[in-house]
């Protein structure tokens, strides 16, 4: 006797349990058992076939894993290849090459880098259409946009452009051609930009003088490899354009054989006047360009600064806005205020046949330029510079022997009429500091009229803020005065703010640039608490010497214009006599 079960033949199978002796023919004969057996066989088969197609479903997923191009379709490989394009990282693509697909994208858009259309603002899968079993066609939406400092960042300059992608085993892969970019870069075509550079805004002084301008000018310097006698171009230089031997020979012989070493800038009709003398010098080169200069020669060359072509650096720091080839300030307020000097240039994008040799420049352009952007002229920055003070102040150092500052100021206002260098290469007059001098004088002479003890350091920090000479705010970096180790340190302007405030009868702030980027610029004010009765007691110690073993200070009052002027002079010697004949020589200037 054995048990079996027996299944109901419709739907799932219900078994139940029958008891019953072997048979030929009864439910437990091996007609029954026969069957029975076959199903189980089928039903064996069908569950290895789910394993199988389990295991082929599991490896395939991590193919795809491994390998996101596998798999593909054609939209999803036409969006991650628009993806790439739009974060510039090709490289990254779906494309059938994507090392030389990045390649090619960086040539076709090196034309580009002397515009601000960097990378695309946005680029889009519009549609995707079939065009065989294994082929499709994407229409890519291109936008651009021309002020990257836009605040809406919206593109302004859009078209569309068609992508191919072909089936490649499971996946799908984009081509990169040029005319993937734009679709009039066919049949050996590229970019091609004509430039319009802006107009550099001036800087202004008191009563909006100019003190700067755009002009013609000549870049004199010298070409290593080319110079055959350097002592002689030394001399003739130094006789002829008064520059400094020393320093331009170092230059000359630490840089390369074919570098432009700078000797000066000159206006066209200066040139002209030497041109004569310097031209025929083996080794001297001259470059022509118009460019922002003083608008006298030599005028405040630290505080102006001065403009030049950017270097490899300067692009590299900010190569959204300094593009090869541009003219960017160094120093001065032309460095400071770069942005709202230099406004942006205007160009002409056309499209233009290639040059067959791959270097030279391309083909006239197609007579309908792509787009065109028209220059944005700069701002001006204008200040409380006197140029009859400034050239006066320039003048009474030039004789000094030694390096030397001297800062002018309306004490009524706090505006500074004046800020000169005898030392070309440092900015003593904003930025030197020293331990000894006016500054120091006058905040321990407030100290003791409060009865406070004068050595200790959070009361001379106190007393420098009553006097106007801390956090100095006058537009452009200047050393305020601050505690040092037992003793208080300041620069010339500082020594000038606290002297305006004794003056004025209460704290001043001192004042340079008043207006940039076309707006009024909101000046800093003052913290301090300086009482006239205060101001009238230091009065006194204005003329009172500030004098150490290495500087000789300076502190006096003149008139230019009916309008009193105080003035602070420091000559870094200890001759006495050589900063009085430069106060002297100041006083006649403005007489």
């Amino acid at each position: 006797m054995m048990i079996e079960s027996a299944c109901v033949p419709h739907g799932f199978p219900t078994c139940k349990t029958v008891h019953g002796h072997r048979g030929p023919s009864g439910p437990g004969g091996p007609a029954h058992r026969q069957g029975g057996g076959g199903r189980m066989h089928r039903r064996t088969g069908l569950l290895l076939v789910g394993v199988v197609l389990a295991v082929l479903a599991l490896l395939v997923s991590l193919l795809i894993v491994l390998d996101p191009e596998l798999g593909t379709s054609p939209e999803s490989a036409a969006r991650r290849a628009a993806e790439s394009l739009q974060e510039d990282a090709v490289a990254h693509g779906p494309w059938t090459d994507p090392q030389a697909a990045e390649r090619e994208y960086a040539k076709v858009r090196a034309p580009l880098r002397t515009t601000r259309l960097l990378t695309p603002t946005v680029v889009d899968v519009l549609e995707v259409r079939s065009t065989g079993e294994a082929s499709a066609q994407a229409v890519l939406h291109w936008g651009w946009t021309t002020d990257p400092e836009s605040e809406t960042g919206i593109p302004d300059w859009t078209y569309t452009s068609v992508l191919e992608v072909r089936k490649h085993r499971l996946s799908w892969q984009a081509e990169f051609v040029p005319a993937v970019v734009h679709p009039d870069l066919t049949g050996g075509h590229v970019f091609a930009v004509e430039s319009a550079p802006a107009q550099r805004g001036q800087i202004r002084g008191a009563g909006d003088a100019v003190l700067t301008s755009t002009e013609a000018v000549v870049d004199v310097g010298i070409e290593p490899g080319r110079v055959e006698d350097l002592d002689e171009v030394l001399r003739v230089l130094e006789a002829e354009l008064d520059v400094d031997p020393g320093p331009l020979r170092d230059r000359v012989e630490s840089a390369a054989a074919t570098a432009f070493v700078p000797v000066i800038t000159l206006r066209e009709r200066d040139y002209i006047d030497v041109a004569g003398a310097i031209r025929p010098i083996p080794g001297t080169v001259f470059r022509r360009s118009e460019r922002s200069i003083p608008v006298r020669q030599g005028l405040g060359p630290l505080l102006l600064g001065r403009v030049g072509e950017a270097t490899a650096e300067e692009i590299a720091a900010a190569p959204a806005r300094v593009r090869p080839g541009e003219l960017v300030g160094r120093g001065g307020l032309q460095e400071h205020y770069e942005e709202e000097l230099a406004g942006s240039d205007g160009y002409t994008l056309s499209i233009a046949t290639a040059p067959v040799d791959g270097e030279s420049a391309p083909e006239e352009p197609a007579a309908e330029p792509l787009l065109t952007v028209d220059p944005v002229p700069g701002r001006p920055v204008r200040t409380t510079i006197d140029l009859a003070v400034q050239a006066a102040a320039e003048a009474a150092l030039q004789d000094t022997g030694s390096p030397a500052a001297l800062i002018a100021v309306d004490p009524g206002t706090g505006e500074i009429r004046a800020v000169a260098n005898a030392d070309g290469g440092f900015d003593r007059a904003l930025r030197g500091g020293y331990s000894d001098g006016p500054h120091s004088l006058l905040v321990e002479a407030l100290l003791e009229q409060r009865g406070e003890d004068p050595d200790d350091p959070g009361r001379q920090t106190r007393a420098a803020a009553d006097l106007g000479m801390s956090g100095l705010d006058i537009g452009l970096p200047a050393l305020s005065a601050r505690t040092a180790g037992a003793g208080l340190t300041g620069s010339p302007i500082a020594a000038a703010a606290g002297a305006s405030s004794v003056l004025a009868g209460g704290t001043s702030a001192p004042a340079l640039v008043t207006e940039a980027g076309g707006a009024p610029r909101r000046l800093a004010g003052t913290a301090g608490s300086l009482t006239a009765a205060e101001a009238r007691a230091l009065r006194p110690v204005l003329n009172r010497p500030a004098d150490t073993g290495a500087t000789t200070w300076r502190i006096g009052e003149t008139e230019h214009a009916g309008v009193g002027l105080l003035f602070v002079l420091v000559v870094e010697s200890a001759d006495r006599g050589e900063a009085d004949r430069a106060a002297e020589r100041f006083r006649e200037q403005l007489g």
